[in-house]
């Protein structure tokens, strides 16, 4: 598939459902390369996931980001990859990662990255590319949040937090639009609503985006206390 066949599929992208605006890159707090899942991404929602470049010993070929952590990378790949092979992942102008294919799979891959990588700050100085519409990147945490939904307090588990939106596990159906007050420790409380409820899990749209300096620093320190309590636990 080449660059201009990847523009097209960007620009013809219809109207889609919202729940497919939360389909975003991936972003996983450990050091372990992304394994392959059963699950697909739906070819509506791929020409907006973050584009990269690989640098190869054969030329250059793109990839989009499906789910990176620390550790490596999975991504759906235009062209056919070899086990081990060495490449140079360029995440934008200023981020060139060394790695080696660690796994392939019905046209996904694996990368595990030479040196562990900041994945706090990997998308943080990004600019926009041609064939992909920007959107901020998941933050794959779990845990503990108040919603506040016509006045009544609910507690809620976050499943994945972006600049622009989380997901929450939301027994309860509310209906599409319904406005509604975020509060997380260590977070400035959040005004939204709801876009979409299926299957006990709801997707929240903010009002304004999340200062990316702000969620930053909130999963710093989502992060530390996860190292106090880990460190706990240690006999």
């Amino acid at each position: 598939m080449t660059l201009g066949d990847w523009i097209k599929r960007a620009m013809g992208r219809g109207a889609g459902e919202d729940e497919l605006s939360f389909e975003t890159a991936c972003v996983q707090l450990t050091t372990q390369i992304p394994r392959p899942t059963d699950r697909r991404a739906d070819p509506r929602v791929l020409p907006f996931l973050p584009i990269a470049r690989l640098e190869r010993a054969m030329g250059e070929s793109l990839c989009r980001i499906r789910n990176i952590s620390a550790g490596g990378m999975m991504a759906q790949c235009a062209d056919p990859l070899e086990a081990d092979e060495a490449v140079t992942i360029e995440v934008h102008s200023d981020r060139r990662i060394p790695a080696r294919v660690a796994w392939i799979r019905e046209g996904n891959a694996g990368f595990r990255f030479d040196a562990a990588v900041d994945v706090r700050t990997i998308f943080s100085s990004g600019r926009p590319r041609i064939g992909y519409r920007p959107r901020p990147p998941r933050m794959e945490i779990s845990c503990a949040a108040t919603i506040r939904i016509a006045g009544i307090f609910h507690h809620v588990t976050i499943e994945d937090i972006s600049a622009g939106g989380m997901k929450v596990a939301l027994p309860k159906r509310v209906r599409d639009g319904t406005p509604v007050i975020v509060t997380v420790d260590h977070l400035k409380p959040v005004r939204g609503r709801i876009r979409w409820w299926k299957d006990g899990i709801a997707g929240i749209a903010f009002d304004r985006m999340l200062p990316f300096e702000d969620l930053i620093l909130w999963l710093g320190k989502r992060i530390e206390i996860a190292s106090v309590m880990g460190a706990a636990r240690r006999p």
